[in-house]
């Protein structure tokens, strides 16, 4: 069993958890008897080749995806017993995702994006919450800007402003900085660390980059579907990351 030392309460708790899935030349395991508790304010990486089922493990630990078997609790809520709409709500009140793709809605603007997750939880103070979450990532400049008006870098800017504008307790990142260039890529890095430091978010990253992987204080590599080497938990320094 993988497990950190002692730290706060698991915010993730998987226990043998196997994801199969069909095709036309049959069953496909996924993920196999995956067992694994990220605690409270932890940053956890998680590597592998393509295929190894590290996006799956994401997808499963956000509920985007159901489990086969097993057991899996995030902020304290048995993922297996919820329907769709509750699983939206967990999501909304407790969980922030990064895609590597962005999935910002093109029809709306910045600002609009990022005011999403607040006006599903009919949030009153959604605008005023909005323009601080994109003044955090440097984009206060870029609030009446469609998806199409901007950069690459300012896209993930955007949609790493709509996962953390809610204070997530869970931050989840799939390969963020895969569609951008070395000098935007380490500006997402910085503002991604540097808002989990802040706001006391738990980080899981999933990461192709080795070096990326390494600024977290636990490390877990997945090859076909199953954990194979997880380094130690070992305090980071985040400065100057």
């Amino acid at each position: 069993m993988l497990k950190s030392p002692s730290l706060d309460a698991a915010v993730i708790s998987l226990q043998d958890v196997n994801v199969t899935l069909s095709s036309l030349a049959g069953a496909v395991d996924i993920l196999k008897s995956i067992t694994l508790d990220v605690h409270e304010g932890e940053s956890l990486s998680i590597t592998g080749p393509s295929g190894s089922g590290k996006t799956t493990l994401l997808m499963v630990m956000a509920g985007l995806e159901r489990i086969t078997s097993g057991v899996i609790r995030v902020c304290d809520a048995e993922l297996t017993t919820l329907n769709e709409d509750q699983l939206a709500l967990l999501r909304g009140q407790n969980i922030g995702i990064v895609f590597q793709s962005f999935h910002l809605v093109p029809t709306m603007t910045a600002l609009e994006n990022v005011m999403l997750p607040l006006e599903f939880l009919d949030r009153k103070d959604s605008l005023e919450q909005a323009r601080e979450a994109l003044a955090k990532v440097q984009l206060s400049h870029r609030h009446d800007h469609f998806p199409a008006q901007l950069s690459g870098g300012e896209r993930q800017r955007v949609a790493l402003a709509r996962a953390i504008v809610p204070k997530p307790k869970l931050l989840l990142a799939d390969e963020p900085t895969g569609n951008l260039d070395g000098a935007t890529g380490q500006q997402i890095i910085d503002l991604m660390f540097d808002l989990h430091g802040s706001q006391g978010s738990t980080l899981v990253l999933i990461t192709h980059d080795t070096k990326l992987a390494s600024l977290c204080q636990r490390q877990i590599q997945i090859e076909d579907g199953r954990f194979q080497d997880m380094a130690p938990l070992e305090p980071v320094d985040e400065v100057g990351l």
